[in-house]
């Protein structure tokens, strides 16, 4: 529960920081998990439940319970994906080439 409880209040962060500073929260939580000695910072990013919840069944996942919001993990992969072109897990192991364009 601690693992998830973690999760949701990640999320809760990221959805109550101002919209405009939304990617740099992602950049700073991103960098942390990637350099940082929080393994399980590491293991919520790339969490498969986290990733892919069942739309009904893990409703307490999501942010207010609405699907309408990612979930952290859900975030980060997108931010990832975006910016580095690489999956939510080589960016925060350290498999990923770092971005070219300094926004990684």
């Amino acid at each position: 529960m601690e693992f998830f409880d973690r999760a949701k209040r990640l999320t809760e962060d990221l959805y109550q920081t101002r919209p405009p500073e939304r990617l740099g929260y992602m950049k700073d939580l991103i960098e942390y998990a990637r350099h940082g000695d929080d393994a399980q910072l590491k293991d919520i990013l790339c969490n498969r439940i986290l990733l892919k919840p069942h739309p009904v069944h893990d409703r307490y996942l999501f942010y207010r319970r609405s699907r309408s919001y990612l979930t952290i993990a859900q975030a980060a992969s997108n931010y990832c994906k975006r910016f580095w072109h690489a999956s939510v897990r080589c960016v925060v192991y350290g498999l990923a080439q770092e971005p070219s364009d300094g926004t990684g």
